[in-house]
């Protein structure tokens, strides 16, 4: 089945966005802590773990070490072994660059949820260690949701969920009153489906 994702805006209380930061900055420290043991392996002239004996072998000292990841929910701290595993496997078959290190406040905060540790209903999505929050709008797409990810931006963030859906609804004619398709070139800054064109 396809998959669509639809970005909704949040409105978190002071708490939430706290937590929101927090749970950024623990999916940060375990990608960079991974891309970090991964390219000493591969210094070293070792075949590198997959993401399994990674997880693996942080998991072990990890609460010892950062009793604070308790106060996380495990997604946050399990989900960058596998998005560095993708990010691996893009590179390999040329999608992207190598990948690289996360910096505050140059990459954006975000960390992810699995389906079965969200609820969404309405205008509310139920996220774990912090409860209910505030949806600007109701989730989009129907069909069976897979994950979400949220980032944090300034006082509000965004949560972007991923959702299976039909072939209907994937690949139904998007129309409604009043929207144009957009073609943006070189020569002009705009042409809409019309025709008429914007020199910017």
């Amino acid at each position: 089945m396809p998959m669509l994702a639809h970005q909704i805006r949040l409105e978190p209380t002071s708490d939430q966005i706290q937590y929101f930061k927090q749970a950024s900055g623990t999916a940060r420290l375990v990608w960079n802590w991974a891309l970090d043991e991964w390219n000493r392996q591969y210094a070293a002239e070792q075949k590198p773990q997959g993401r399994r004996a990674l997880k693996k072998q942080f998991n072990g000292p990890k609460y010892q070490q950062c009793p604070w990841l308790h106060d996380i929910h495990r997604d946050a701290h399990a989900q960058p072994f596998a998005d560095l595993a993708d990010a691996w496997q893009r590179l390999f078959t040329g999608q992207n660059d190598r990948p690289g290190f996360k910096k505050k406040g140059k990459t954006p905060d975000s960390f992810y949820g699995a389906n079965d540790k969200f609820q969404i209903a309405g205008h509310r999505v139920k996220l774990p260690k912090i409860g209910r929050v505030r949806l600007r709008e109701a989730l989009r797409f129907p069909g069976k949701i897979l994950g979400a990810r949220v980032v944090g931006e300034a006082d509000h963030g965004f949560v972007a969920v991923q959702v299976n859906v039909l072939d209907s609804v994937y690949y139904r004619t998007r129309t409604g009153p009043g929207v144009e398709g957009v073609d943006v070139g070189v020569k002009t800054f705009a042409t809409l489906a019309t025709g008429e064109t914007s020199q910017g």
